[in-house]
Formats: C-alpha cells, sequence, structure tokens
C-alpha cells in the first residue's frame, strides 16, 4: 500500500501548493492595495490576516512546517497592524513582500530556502510593538506546551 499513500501525498501536496499560492497571491494583492490607500483600510488587513492564517493552517496540515513557521510570524504582524499597534510603513511593507517571496519560494523548495532571516525582521516588527512577547521566534515547530508530569498546570 506504500504506492497508494504516495499517490495521496502527491495529490495532497498539489492540492496545497494551488491553495498556497492563492493564499500568497491573496496577501501580495493585499499589500499593493494597502500601500496605494494606508488609511481606512481595515477590511484589508482583516482580509490578509485571514490569509496567512489559513495558509498557516493548510501549511500545517501538510507538514510543510517552515510556511508554518513564517505565516505565524506574518500573521501576528497582521493583528498588530489590525490592532493599531503597528503603522504601516515602507519597510513593514517590504518585509511582508520579502515573506511572501519567500512562502512562495519554499513551495518549490521546502527545505533550500533560508527563512530565519526573514522570521527574525517579522519577529522584530512584532516586537517593537508588542514588548510583552519578547521570547525570540525560532523557525522550527514549537515544542508542546503541556505541562511536565510532575507541574502542575497554570491557574486560570
Amino acid at each position: 500500500m506504500p504506492k497508494k499513500d504516495d499517490l495521496f501525498l502527491k495529490k495532497l501536496l498539489a492540492a496545497f501548493r494551488i491553495e498556497a499560492e492563492e493564499h500568497l497571491r491573496a496577501i501580495s494583492n493585499g499589500l499593493l492595495e494597502l500601500e496605494k490607500a494606508p488609511t481606512g483600510s481595515e477590511k484589508v488587513v482583516e482580509s490578509m490576516y485571514r490569509e496567512a492564517h489559513s495558509l498557516k493552517g493548510a501549511a500545517r496540515s501538510v507538514n510543510m512546517t517552515r510556511i508554518e513557521s513564517v505565516c505565524q510570524v506574518v500573521e501576528s504582524v497582521f493583528a498588530a497592524l489590525k490592532a493599531g499597534r503597528l503603522t504601516a510603513s515602507t519597510d513593514l511593507f517590504d518585509t511582508l513582500h520579502r515573506a511572501a517571496d519567500t512562502m512562495a519560494e519554499l513551495l518549490d523548495e521546502p527545505e533550500g530556502v533560508a527563512i530565519q532571516g526573514i522570521v527574525d525582521q517579522l519577529a522584530d516588527l512584532e516586537r517593537s510593538v508588542n514588548p510583552v512577547n519578547s521570547t525570540p521566534v525560532k523557525s522550527s515547530p514549537r515544542a508542546s506546551e503541556e505541562p511536565l508530569p510532575h507541574e502542575k498546570p497554570p491557574e486560570e
């Protein structure tokens, strides 16, 4: 049955690629629209936030952890922009365009593209408006946040 599984995985990745390209196109178009008219475009920011969130989930479902990692930080930057904690700027647009380009490259070469630089730039943007969350962002999957067996879970 491995051949059947391989065929299924191949079809799944092909479907993911199409979906990812659509999400990335929507994000890029949203960035261009936002660059032209940065004020009063809450709907555009919300749309890009949702696109990044959807792409992150789709990437997770096919184990494309590097795309997921970039999406996580892009989503956080869009959340800060949406909340008004971050202001539209040339540097912001350049960084977000580079992030979209990096994710597009990852579709062709999942392991052959360096992502830490763009992840760090995005994390720096996020930290500049959200100093409470000042832990460095890693490009590898997160460890479980479950308490260890000998630890008590945090009280709410």
